[in-house]
């Protein structure tokens, strides 16, 4: 054997589920080495002592000018590279293809080339792990672009990582399937289905009362079920929104109001509704921060148009603290299971960063200023904060004692029932 092949090893990996790709169209375009490397690197930063790995990183001209992107962003001495077979599409069902494209190959082949023996052995032991709870490409949180290193036992990779993490809040939590053909070329896209769904059920409720076949609504389950009776006086910060678009007397809100619950907030109390700075609290945002959010249906009192206008009225949401929170939960839809892994840690830390919110309306193009004001009123401007008492643990125990109805499409008769992959005798 020469030298060169004992510093290199090649690892297949399956692909389970397409990867959102903006240069999809090319040939081998798959997952790339510029993303892939650095997130090796930042695995091995937090699998072993950062001081261990030290004389193995990579130096930059420009370290002694930005020290804290050397931290953030650490790489090592070794070298990458990704070859993809041929493309594979399982079917039609992603839409129009247009950016992002679907990406899906049905392996690929990664080599690693590293000179320096003792980094080399370090990588060979973590790498299937590290395939095993990342995801590559864009949505890959709601589990695109996810892989597997061909032959591996993904669960017990994955229940290794937690071990090692050897943090409490660090969780591990797995769904099983309803009885899907895996003949059916459907059954990816149902994976990605069933995790947008219970996605939405666990941050913010799943809504169709105004379809006009099968309407339904399942409140959120961190909202409505967990943290509301926990705010006492406070106020979660959609309800802040209605009663922000009530007390403007711009718009009409009436179908925000009395429609799913009895216990809906009806116009005239969201009117009389108190709004300051310190008594918002942005529940969604302990599983990530959105860009925007959106109310249906709502129009202008002096619109006369409505059957010609969507009536969508948004919020702006910014912070001069945090730019990007995103997701803690991060999805695998494996062969047999979806798999979550809860970073609770995240959470933890930007709550620790208590950073300063603000939600502002965001006006349609022709509105006369940008001040949020019009003719008839004015759309406060919300700040906010995140609560400071979230335990995620005691939320997720919550969320696996209950069943929750599957809306997903192409799935009837199925409640999703998590469970906790590192408690004795799970399976």
């Amino acid at each position: 054997m020469g030298i060169l092949e004992e510093c290199k090893i090649t690892y297949e990996l399956e692909q389970l589920t397409p990867m959102l790709h903006f240069q999809g169209k090319e040939t081998g375009a798959t997952v790339r080495a510029s993303e892939m490397k650095p997130k090796l690197d930042r695995f091995l930063a937090e699998w072993y002592d950062k001081e261990m790995l030290e004389e193995w990183k990579l130096k930059k001209e420009n370290d002694n000018k930005d020290d804290n992107k050397e931290e953030k962003l650490p790489a090592y001495h070794y070298k990458m590279s990704i070859i993809a077979d041929e493309r594979y599409f399982p079917g039609g069902y992603f839409g129009k293809v247009k950016p992002p494209y679907v990406v899906k190959h049905r392996t690929i082949k990664v080599t690693i080339i590293c000179f320096i023996p003792e980094l080399f052995k370090k990588i060979k032991d973590i790498f299937p792990t590290f395939i095993a709870v990342t995801n590559f490409g864009m949505r890959q949180r709601m589990g695109y672009g996810c892989f597997q290193v061909k032959g591996s036992d993904r669960e017990s990779l994955m229940k290794s990582f937690v071990k090692e993490m050897n943090r409490p809040d660090i969780l591990l939590y797995s769904i099983p399937y309803p009885d899907l053909s895996q003949r059916d070329v459907r059954v990816i896209i149902k994976k990605l289905n069933m995790i947008k769904d219970f996605h939405q059920h666990l941050k913010s409720g799943v809504n169709f009362m105004n379809r006009r076949y099968d309407p339904f609504y399942d409140k959120s389950i961190l909202i409505k079920e967990y943290m509301n009776p926990k705010l006492g006086d406070n106020l979660n910060e959609k309800k802040a929104m209605k009663a922000a678009l009530a007390q403007s007397e711009i718009y009409d809100i009436s179908s925000l109001c009395n429609i799913h619950s009895e216990h809906a907030p009806s116009e005239e109390s969201l009117k009389k509704v108190k709004l300051t700075n310190t008594n918002i609290r942005y529940i969604r945002g302990l599983l990530g921060f959105a860009g925007q959010y959106e109310f249906r249906q709502v129009y202008r009192h002096d619109d006369r148009n409505r059957n010609r206008h969507n009536g969508i009225v948004s919020f702006q949401l910014s912070s001069n603290e945090v730019k990007r929170f995103a997701s803690p939960i991060i999805y695998f839809p494996a062969e047999e299971k979806i798999y979550l892994i809860v970073r609770g840690d995240y959470i933890k830390n930007i709550i620790n960063r208590n950073p300063e919110i603000k939600m502002t309306h965001r006006k349609k193009r022709g509105s006369r200023n940008t001040e949020g004001k019009n003719q008839n009123g004015y759309v406060k401007k919300l700040t906010m904060c995140l609560p400071s008492d979230f335990d995620v643990c005691d939320f997720f125990k919550y969320v696996s004692k209950r069943e929750v109805p599957c809306r997903a499409r192409g799935i009837h008769n199925f409640s999703y029932r998590i469970c906790n992959c590192m408690d004795e005798g799970s399976r």
